[in-house]
């Protein structure tokens, strides 16, 4: 508009009127002449652009950088959430969740389970375990079973030094191990490959696995229970446990 407005001007160059008006614009625009103003008024919109291409590389750079953050983030740290269903005779009596979260060195794995089930009267019990590994050694786990709100187990494993201190409710022993790397919790979550035994938190020793198959091992407990352990991708989908009393089958429901 000013630069038509120039050509304006400069077109009737005998108008008073128009050259009056010429200098006062001129002046309002820091220029000496008229003949400034279109190269001051372009010159005034092209450092506009420069300073809005800047602020938007800069708010560009800014974002990226946010984006960067967060990506890196998400990679330090790392969750997972298994389901499983317990069915017995064909019935589900009963749900195990876990979940394990990651960040930095440190794991930390969780289970929690309820299994309602008639067998000699009405059986309700609840199952919670964690574990917490850093750099892949266990540091501290523990066990908590109730069945009918009266305590099964209450056990604890605590790395200190190069032993690990046991705890059955008030009675206390140690363990010289390295270190742990792989515990009940761990089974659900990764295949035991080439591993040939596993730390029991419940029963605070090692267990012997055998692998029947690729991706199928047993484990037989203490008490003479056997539990069969079937994967996919890493993942356990289904465990076959065999009693002397019963027999159920804990199934993955969903990841």
């Amino acid at each position: 508009m000013v630069f038509l407005f120039n050509l304006y001007l400069f077109h009737n160059p005998s108008n008073e009127n128009n050259r009056t008006r010429k200098n006062f614009l001129a002046q309002k625009l820091g220029v000496y002449s008229m003949s400034n103003v279109s190269y001051k008024y372009f010159t005034m919109i092209n450092s506009g652009k420069i300073r809005f291409k800047k602020s938007l590389k800069a708010y560009l750079v800014l974002l990226g950088g946010l984006y960067l953050f967060m990506l890196l983030t998400s990679f330090n740290t790392t969750d997972l959430r298994l389901e499983y269903s317990i069915i017995r005779k064909g019935e589900k009596i009963g749900k195990l969740l876990f979940t394990r979260r990651a960040s930095g060195t440190e794991e930390h794995l969780q289970m929690r389970s309820e299994v309602k089930f008639s067998f000699l009267g009405q059986i309700t019990a609840h199952a919670r375990e964690d574990a917490t590994f850093q750099n892949q050694i266990l540091l501290r786990s523990s066990v908590f079973r109730e069945i009918n709100g009266r305590t099964k187990s209450d056990k604890k494993t605590e790395r200190v030094g190069n032993q690990y201190r046991l705890l059955d409710d008030d009675d206390a022993k140690t363990l010289t191990s390295a270190g742990i790397q792989y515990n009940m919790l761990c089974v659900y979550f990764s295949e035991p490959l080439y591993r040939n035994s596993i730390y029991s938190d419940n029963y605070q020793r090692f267990l012997k696995v055998e692998k029947l198959a690729p991706h199928h091992y047993r484990i037989e407990m203490p008490n003479g229970d056997v539990n069969e352990y079937h994967y996919k991708n890493g993942i356990c989908q289904r465990v076959e446990v065999n009693s002397f009393l019963y027999h159920s089958t804990i199934q993955l429901a969903s990841l």
